[in-house]
């Protein structure tokens, strides 16, 4: 998953609508389970190539703002550019380490400040770090939890502009997730 999405933002793509309902898994033909060695990511409807221009119009769904940078939530700030997709990628990862959704881990955030109705976007990414660098690391092992921060901080350690920017993303995030690095539970 994070391969293919690294791979289309390295041609020059945003795929724009990066979720966890954004990967699909098919069954084996041989046994009928489920083939979790090779998932494909779909839900492209918003996908195109980044030089192309963006909207800035926005779907007013809550759920899918969980997924979105802090800058694209709600009425977007910015122009959507590879690394909101990247944080994306951030978010969708940080579900499957955690074993829950997005909406439960703030659902469960909001239980621990009753004082708060809802939680502003740049806080809630704020906790989200938080998770990953302190729950990831147990659960998923320190490389696959170093990846997550990487997406969710936007430090890929060059600009977005500098051509070296997918090779940084290939060494920051993806060499990270290889299952060689990732801890056995």
């Amino acid at each position: 998953m994070a391969r293919s999405l690294i791979a289309l933002i390295a041609d020059g793509w945003v795929h724009k609508s990066m979720r966890s309902r954004s990967i699909v898994f098919f069954q084996k033909l041989n046994d009928m389970s489920i083939d979790y060695s090779n998932p494909v990511l779909v839900n492209f409807e918003y996908s195109r190539e980044l030089e192309s221009g963006t909207g800035f119009g926005s779907d007013e769904n809550p759920e899918n703002d969980l997924y979105r940078h802090p800058d694209r939530q709600g009425k977007p700030k910015a122009a959507f550019d590879k690394t909101h997709d990247l944080d994306a990628l951030g978010t969708v990862l940080l579900e499957i380490g955690l074993g829950k959704s997005l909406a439960k881990t703030k659902q469960e955030l909001l239980v621990a400040s009753p004082e708060k109705s809802d939680i502003d976007p740049d806080t809630f990414t704020e906790n989200l770090i938080g998770l990953a660098s302190r729950e990831l690391s147990i659960s998923m092992g320190a490389a696959y939890a170093s990846a997550v921060g990487v997406c969710l901080r936007g430090d890929f350690g060059v600009s977005l502009r500098d051509p070296n920017f997918s090779l940084s993303v290939l060494e920051r995030v993806l060499e990270k997730l290889d299952s060689r690095r990732i801890q056995a539970l």
